[in-house]
């Protein structure tokens, strides 16, 4: 909402990045939000340093406690509906808002804890375009993941 604000939290693999003496690296991060303009990139640089210790300068990550990769959204794109599987996360309560791409929330589903955690979305109301998934885990940090719906 206006004069609201909000945190993002971005990860960075540096895995197979660094050399020694550093090596430079610069990503870029697209922020689609109800702003004007919609669309605001962010752009992070810094060095990675391979260090000859392996165990010496690693940085802890305790603030990525979901790795993506646990939760799917598929099919991808979308016809008639979206199945989000949290299959990792069965123990746990979560909440699911679907934003359209000028950032207004059109779905919002919760699921207390052992109660399975495929959410399924239908989609068929949706009108074709880019849509994203907030996924908020009780006692997580929230995740977003981006997909499309696509009408034949």
């Amino acid at each position: 909402m206006p004069g609201e604000t909000a945190n993002l939290l971005v990860q960075f693999d540096s895995k197979n990045k660094g050399k020694l003496g550093g090596a430079r690296q610069t990503k870029r991060i697209t922020i689609s939000a109800n702003t004007n303009p919609t669309t605001t990139y962010l752009t992070i640089v810094g060095v990675v340093i391979l260090k000859d210790n392996k165990n010496e300068g690693q940085i802890k990550s305790e603030n990525f406690d979901i790795d993506a990769n646990d939760i799917f959204l598929y099919p991808n794109p979308a016809d008639q509906e979206l199945i989000i599987s949290l299959d990792k996360y069965t123990e746990i309560g979560s909440t699911v808002e679907i934003y359209d791409s000028k950032g207004s929330l059109i779905n919002s589903q919760t699921t207390p804890s052992n109660n399975g955690h495929s959410y399924k979305i239908n989609t068929t109301h949706y009108p074709s375009g880019l849509y994203t998934a907030s996924i908020k885990i009780d006692g997580k940090n929230r995740i977003a993941k981006r997909f499309y719906v696509g009408h034949n």
